[in-house]
C-alpha cells in the first residue's frame, strides 16, 4: 500500500522484484510475463530469481533494495544501515568501507564497524593494489578470502594478523568508474554459507547505484548554484519552459528585463 502510495505521487520510478517459485517453468513464465509488461511510468527490475522457500537473503535483499531505493536522508547513516544488516547475514563482526582519496593515490576508510583505535589506524589509508581491500578497488572484482588463518594470499597478512578468519571483499562500481569498496570480516566464521555471496553482490550494485545517483544529483545541484551565480552577476535572468501545461517559470531579473508584471501566469504569447 505504502509502495503504491509513492507510485501514484510520483516519488518512485522503479519496481525491484525478487522472485521465487515452486518450479522452474513456473518461474520462466512468470519472468516472462513481467518482461512484456511495458509502462512509461514506472521500471520494473527484476533483481533475484530462484525456485524454492523464501530464505533469509532473499529478506534481506528485498530489506536493502528498499532501503536503497527510498533513501532520503543521510548518505552515510544509510549505507550503516545496509552495510551492518550484510553483516548480520554474514555472521560477520566488523565491515570497512572505503572510497577513493582525494589527496593520494589510494583508498580512505569512511565507515566502519566494529574496528578499534589500532585497526583504524592500520587500515584507515592503503595504496591501490595493497592489502585484500585495495586489491579489490584496483581489479574492480570481488575476492573472497575463507579460512584466513591458513591462506596464503596475498595482501593477507594485516588481517591475519588482527585475527581474521574469513573475508568478503565487494567493489562499488558505476558509470563513472570506482566509487568505493566494502568488505566483511569475521573472526568466528571460517567459510560462509550458500547463496550469501551473490545476495551481496546484488546489494552491492544497488549501492553502487545508489551512489552514482547522488554524485550525479550534487553535481547537478552545483552546477545550477554556479549557473545562478554566473547570472545574477551579469543581471540576467532564467526561462524555464513547461511545454505539457504550455507555462513558463521565469525568475524575478528575467521578468524585470523584459518588463513583465510578478503576479501574472506566463504564457508562449509572452
Amino acid at each position: 500500500e505504502d509502495l503504491y502510495r509513492q507510485i501514484q505521487a510520483g516519488q518512485t520510478k522503479e519496481l525491484r522484484i525478487i522472485l521465487k517459485a515452486d518450479v522452474q517453468g513456473s518461474l520462466g513464465a512468470v519472468v516472462h510475463a513481467l518482461e512484456q509488461i511495458q509502462t512509461e511510468d514506472i521500471r520494473i527490475n527484476i533483481l533475484h530469481t530462484g525456485t524454492g522457500d523464501i530464505t533469509d537473503n532473499d529478506i534481506l535483499l528485498a530489506s536493502a533494495s528498499n532501503t536503497l531505493l527510498l533513501a532520503s536522508g543521510d548518505e552515510q547513516e544509510i549505507l550503516e544501515t545496509v552495510f551492518r544488516s550484510i553483516a548480520d547475514l554474514l555472521g560477520a563482526e566488523s565491515f570497512y568501507h572505503y572510497r577513493p582519496s582525494s589527496d593520494f593515490e589510494g583508498l580512505e576508510l569512511v565507515l566502519a564497524m566494529g574496528v578499534g583505535g589500532e585497526e583504524r589506524r592500520l587500515f584507515g589509508r592503503m595504496k591501490f593494489g595493497a592489502s585484500l581491500c585495495g586489491r579489490v578497488a584496483q581489479s574492480r572484482r570481488r575476492l573472497i578470502v575463507e579460512d584466513l588463518q591458513r591462506s596464503l594470499e596475498p595482501g593477507s597478512e594485516a588481517l591475519r594478523g588482527a585475527g581474521g578468519a574469513s573475508y568478503a571483499g565487494f567493489p562499488l562500481s558505476a558509470g563513472s568508474g570506482l566509487l568505493g569498496t566494502v568488505a566483511f570480516v569475521s573472526k568466528r566464521l571460517t567459510h560462509f554459507r550458500d547463496g550469501e555471496i551473490r545476495t551481496i553482490q546484488s546489494i552491492c550494485d544497488q549501492v553502487a547505484s545508489t551512489l552514482e545517483r547522488n554524485r550525479l544529483m550534487r553535481s547537478l545541484q552545483e552546477a545550477k548554484g554556479r549557473l545562478t551565480m554566473a547570472l545574477d552577476a551579469g543581471r540576467a535572468g532564467i526561462w524555464e519552459s513547461k511545454p505539457a501545461t504550455g507555462e513558463f517559470a521565469a525568475t524575478d531579473a528575467a521578468l524585470k528585463l523584459f518588463g513583465l508584471p510578478r503576479w501574472r501566469p506566463l504564457s508562449h504569447e509572452d
